[in-house]
């Protein structure tokens, strides 16, 4: 618990598990790892794009030379 708190990490934050029995400790995390990840933890990555905005052809910038 004080490593979460120095971590400034809330002990029900999503992902973390904490309790004074292991065994409780061990249930949530199988539990969790059952998910693969803690899907609430993560903000998305990519924003959407506006739909009026243009697409970006990769490699498009790039000049070819013969």
């Amino acid at each position: 618990m004080d490593a979460l708190q120095t971590a400034g990490i809330a002990p029900d934050a999503p992902g973390v598990v904490t309790a004074d029995d292991p065994a409780t400790v061990l249930e949530g995390l199988t539990e969790m790892l059952a998910h693969h990840r803690a899907w609430d933890r993560f903000t998305p990555a990519v924003r959407p794009r506006p739909r009026s905005a243009p697409r970006h052809t990769p490699g498009a910038d790039r000049r070819r030379t013969p």
